[in-house]
C-alpha cells in the first residue's frame, strides 16, 4: 500500500510534520486513517452516482409495465362493451339496455369474483383483479425481474358526454334507457396485494387508461294506419258497470226498455236517452226482461278513455284530460264517464265523449288482448300499467306505458301443458315481460293483475333468492303462489268516486251506487296494492258476482285455455249447476286463477283444497259457477267443419252436455243425450252475405244442430225480423245471456245490428266499433337502433383522482 501514488503523496506531505509532534508510530497510524476516509467517501460519491442512475430506470421500468396492464385491462373493458352490445342487437324497448350490467353484484369482499364482470356502485360495471403474471412479491425493494402485474376495469355509463363539465354518471339501472355514452377506465398495478388478497391491503395504481365511447342508442317507430272492414264484437262497447246489472233487479232500474228507432246502425245514439214503454226508475221490471223488451240501461254503464296528457296527483278537468288537439302518449292516465248521465229531473243525456263513433273513439275504444293486456286500440302500443311494488304509497294512477313481451297459451302453445312450465319460467325472468311490467291483467269481476306479490317468509324467499335481484320476483312477485294466512297482496283496476282525485283510492260504493244520481263527470282509474278487496266493489254483498264487464273481450281465453267465448259479447258458456248461459270470463294467468281464491282476495279465506280445476283453491268457497268447457276443434285451414259434442264441467270435475231441443238448449248428466254439432271454425267461407256493403260469412265460429241452425247468444233486447216485426228473443228474468238455436246470420241486437253473437272461439277485429260500422286506428311498431360497434375517442393517460376507477 505504501508504494500507491496516493499513499506517496499524502506520506511526503504530512509524515514529517506528523513525526514531529506524534512520533514515527503515531504518524503512520494517522496516515492510515486518513487514507481510508478518502477511500470510503470516493467510494460514497461512486454509489450514489450509480443509484441516481440506478432509481429512474426501475421507475421507468415500472410505469412501463403498469402501462402494459392498463392496456390490456383497457382492451378488456372495450371487448366487453362491443360485445355486450352485439347480443343486444334485435332489442324492442331501450329498457334493454339494462343488459349491458352483469347479472352478478359485486362484492368486494369475495376474491373468487375478482376475474369477472359484475355489477358496481349501482350502474355501473367492474372487473376487480386481472394478474398477469404469478410473480408475487411481498418487499418494496427495486426489482429486475417481472413484476407482479394486475389490471382493473371499471365501466361507467353517461346520457351525455362525459367529458362534459355538467355530466353525471347514471346511477340506476332503471336510467340506462337513456344511455348514450360509455367510459371505460383501466388501470394498471404492481405488485397491488403485497401482503395478501385476504389482507385487504391494496396498493393504488401506477397507471390509468381512459377511453370514451359513443353508444347513441336510439328507437325508430314506424306508425301504420288501418281501417276495419267487417263488423264485429262488441254488443254495447262495455267498460265498467256503474252497478252489478244482475244483483240490483230490485234498487235500480238496470232493464229497461230504450228506444234506439231513428238512430243509423252504424252510429252510437246522442242527445236524451229515449225509454219506450213504461220504466220504473226504482227497479227492474222483470217481466220487460222475460218478454224481451228490456235490455242494459247506458245510465248503468260507462266507458274509459285514455288521457291526452300525462297523469299525476293534480285533477283536471274533463276538457283538460281529453284534448283532441294533443294524443295520448306514455304516461297519460285514464278516466271513466257514465255511458249516459242524469241531467235533471227524470231526463238522461248520452255522453258525447263515450260515443264509439265519434271524436273521442281514439280514446275510448279498448282492446284485452289475447296476451291479457289491455290496450288503446288507437295506438296498440300503448298498455294499461299497475301499480309496482317499488311505488312506496303502494298505489297509483294507472297509467299507458309501452307495452312489454307477450306470453302466454297465443304464444307459446305449451304455455299450460309443459309440466317443466318452460314459457311460464321464461315470462318471469324477462324483465321486459307484460308481467313484470305490471301489464297483464286477470279478470274475474274485474281486472286483477296476474302477478301477486307475497311476504318473504319460508318457500317464498327461498324462491325469490333464485331470481336477479333487479326482478320484482326477487321482492316475492309472482312467486310461490297464493299463500293462506293474508299473506299475499293482490293489485286490480278501480275508479274514484266522481269528481275525485287520481291520488284517491277507489270508491267503494261506486259499482252499487245510485245511478238515477249519476253526474256528469269523470273518476279516475287507480289500482293499489292490498291484503284484500273489501274495500274496493268486490264487497258490496252481492255484487261480488258479475260487477263489472270486460270490454266485450275476454283476453286469451278460448280454446286453449278450455272455454268458449261469443265474439258478440266476449262472454263464456258457464254451467250453473243445471243451468246454462254466458257470463264474464275467468281469465287467469300461469298459476293465479283469482277464481279459485274468492275468499282470499276478500281477506276471509283461512285454508285451501285442491279442486278439479285448481290446484289450490279456498276451501270455504269452491262450489262456484264454471266455464271450463271442451269440444274437439275443427283444425281445418278452410273451416270445413267437424262434428262434436259440447261437455262442461264444474269444480269436482262433473260433466254435463249441451242438449238441444227445437230451439231450446240445456244440460244433461247423460253423454248419450249429447247434442252432436257440426263445428266451424273461423275460417270458413261458405254462404257469404252482403251486410252494410261488407261481405260477412255467418257459418264461421258456429256449432249447428242442422244446416242453417246456430248456436246463438242472446242477450236482452235481442231479436229476429220476421215478415217486417221483431221477434223478440230472449225470456229469461235475471239478465244473464242465454244460449238459444237460431237461425245463423239472423240474430240482431236491440238497435238492429247483426252481430257477431253466433261465433264462438273466433278472431275479433280490433279495429272495429261495436257490431257494425267501423274506425280507423293506427299501430306503432317501436324498434331499437343498438350499434354493432362503438365509436371511441383515442386513448387517453389519466391521473388516478380524476375518474371514478
Amino acid at each position: 500500500m505504501k508504494q500507491t501514488g496516493l499513499w506517496s503523496r499524502l506520506n511526503r506531505r504530512y509524515r514529517a510534520a506528523l513525526r514531529e509532534r506524534m512520533g514515527e508510530h503515531g504518524a503512520a497510524m494517522m496516515l492510515a486513517i486518513l487514507f481510508v476516509m478518502v477511500v470510503l467517501t470516493t467510494s460514497a460519491l461512486v454509489m450514489t452516482t450509480l443509484l441516481a442512475q440506478a432509481i429512474p430506470y426501475k421507475n421507468n421500468k415500472e410505469n412501463s409495465q403498469a402501462n402494459y396492464a392498463a392496456e390490456s385491462g383497457l382492451e378488456v373493458g372495450l371487448s366487453y362493451i362491443n360485445e355486450t352490445l352485439a347480443k343486444l342487437q334485435g332489442s324492442t324497448s331501450l329498457d334493454d339496455l339494462q343488459k349491458v350490467l352483469p347479472a352478478v353484484d359485486a362484492d368486494m369482499n369475495d376474491s373468487s369474483k375478482d376475474g369477472e364482470f359484475v355489477k358496481y356502485d349501482g350502474a355501473s360495471v367492474l372487473l376487480n383483479h386481472v394478474a398477469l403474471n404469478k410473480t408475487v412479491k411481498t418487499s418494496d425493494t427495486a426489482s429486475y425481474t417481472p413484476d407482479d402485474l394486475s389490471y382493473r376495469v371499471r365501466i361507467n355509463f353517461y346520457d351525455t358526454n362525459p367529458d362534459d363539465a355538467s355530466a353525471e354518471m347514471i346511477g340506476s339501472p332503471s336510467d340506462l334507457k337513456n344511455l348514450q355514452y360509455a367510459e371505460v377506465v383501466a388501470t394498471g398495478f404492481i405488485n397491488r396485494y403485497k401482503d395478501g388478497r385476504t389482507a385487504g391491503n391494496t396498493k393504488s395504481p401506477q397507471a390509468m387508461k381512459r377511453a370514451v365511447c359513443r353508444i347513441e342508442a336510439k328507437t325508430d317507430s314506424t306508425t301504420t294506419n288501418h281501417s276495419s272492414t267487417l263488423g264485429v264484437g262488441g254488443r254495447m262497447g262495455m267498460g265498467f258497470y256503474a252497478a252489478a246489472p244482475y244483483n240490483r233487479l230490485d234498487s235500480q232500474f238496470v232493464w229497461v226498455p230504450v228506444d234506439y228507432d231513428g238512430v243509423s246502425i252504424g252510429s252510437d245514439p246522442t242527445g236524451e236517452v229515449k225509454f219506450s214503454g213504461t220504466v220504473d226508475s226504482g227497479h227492474t221490471n222483470t217481466s220487460q226482461l222475460s218478454d224481451g223488451t228490456a235490455t242494459l240501461n247506458p245510465v248503468n254503464r260507462t266507458c274509459m278513455l285514455a288521457t291526452t296528457i300525462p297523469v299525476t296527483n293534480e285533477k283536471k278537468s274533463i276538457a283538460e284530460n281529453l284534448d283532441l288537439s294533443k294524443s295520448p302518449q306514455a304516461g297519460s292516465g285514464l278516466v271513466v264517464l257514465p255511458a249516459a248521465y242524469n241531467a235533471g229531473g227524470d231526463t238522461y243525456q248520452y255522453t258525447e265523449e263515450c260515443r264509439a263513433d265519434g271524436a273521442y273513439s281514439s280514446l275510448n275504444t279498448w282492446v284485452y288482448y289475447k296476451d291479457n293486456s289491455i290496450r288503446l286500440a288507437s295506438n296498440m302500443g300503448l298498455c294499461v300499467t299497475g301499480v309496482s311494488i317499488d311505488d312506496t304509497d303502494g298505489k297509483t294512477p294507472a297509467t299507458l306505458q309501452p307495452c312489454g313481451t307477450s306470453y302466454g297459451v297465443h304464444f307459446q302453445g305449451d304455455y299450460y301443458t309443459d309440466p317443466n312450465k318452460v314459457a311460464q319460467q321464461t315470462e318471469k325472468n324477462d324483465p321486459n315481460s307484460l308481467l313484470n311490467k305490471y301489464q297483464k291483467w286477470n279478470f274475474y269481476n274485474g281486472f286483477i293483475n296476474a302477478g301477486y306479490w307475497n311476504e318473504l317468509t319460508g318457500d317464498v324467499s327461498a324462491q325469490a333468492a333464485s331470481y336477479d335481484s333487479a326482478l320484482p320476483e326477487s321482492k316475492g312477485y309472482a312467486v310461490a303462489g297464493v299463500q293462506s294466512g293474508k299473506k299475499t297482496k293482490f293489485q286490480r283496476l278501480e275508479v274514484t268516486h266522481y269528481g275525485g282525485s287520481p291520488q284517491d283510492s277507489g270508491d267503494p260504493h261506486f259499482a252499487g251506487g245510485n245511478i238515477k244520481a249519476t253526474p256528469y263527470s269523470q273518476a279516475y282509474m287507480v289500482s293499489q296494492w292490498t291484503y284484500n278487496f273489501s274495500d274496493s266493489y268486490f264487497s258490496n254483498g252481492a255484487d261480488m258476482q258479475d260487477a263489472t264487464a270486460s270490454f266485450s273481450q275476454a283476453g286469451e281465453a278460448g280454446y286453449g285455455t278450455n272455454q268458449m267465448v261469443n265474439s258478440a259479447s266476449g262472454f263464456c258458456m258457464v254451467m250453473d249447476g243445471n243451468d246454462v248461459y254466458a257470463d264474464t270470463c275467468d281469465v287467469h294467468s300461469a298459476d293465479f286463477d283469482a277464481k279459485c281464491y274468492q275468499k282470499t282476495i276478500m281477506g276471509q279465506g283461512s285454508d285451501f283444497i285442491s279442486t278439479s280445476h285448481c290446484s289450490t283453491a279456498d276451501k270455504e268457497n269452491f262450489n262456484f259457477t264454471s266455464d271450463r268447457v271442451s269440444y274437439t276443434e275443427d283444425a281445418s285451414a278452410d273451416g270445413t267443419g267437424i262434428d262434436t259434442t259440447i261437455a262442461l264441467h264444474d269444480t269436482n270435475g262433473n260433466a254435463k252436455y249441451l242438449h238441444v231441443s227445437g230451439s231450446k238448449v240445456s244440460l244433461t248428466d247423460n253423454p248419450s243425450d249429447a247434442t252432436k254439432f257440426r263445428r266451424y271454425n273461423e275460417h270458413n267461407t261458405s254462404k257469404a252475405v252482403s251486410y252494410g256493403g261488407k261481405t260477412q260469412y255467418p257459418w264461421a265460429g258456429t256449432f249447428q244442430t242442422s244446416e242453417g241452425m246456430c248456436l246463438t247468444e242472446i242477450y236482452p233486447g235481442d231479436y229476429v225480423e220476421s215478415n217486417g216485426k221483431k221477434d223478440r228473443q230472449y225470456n229469461r228474468s235475471d239478465g244473464h245471456s242465454m244460449l238459444k238455436m237460431v237461425s245463423c246470420g239472423t240474430d240482431r241486437d236491440v238497435r238492429g245490428r247483426l252481430v257477431k253473437s253466433q261465433a264462438w272461439n273466433a278472431s275479433v277485429n280490433y279495429g272495429d266499433a261495436g257490431s257494425a260500422g267501423s274506425i280507423t286506428w293506427t299501430t306503432t311498431t317501436t324498434t331499437v337502433s343498438i350499434p354493432t360497434s362503438t365509436y371511441f375517442s383515442a386513448v387517453v393517460d389519466s391521473t388516478v383522482t380524476s375518474r371514478k376507477w
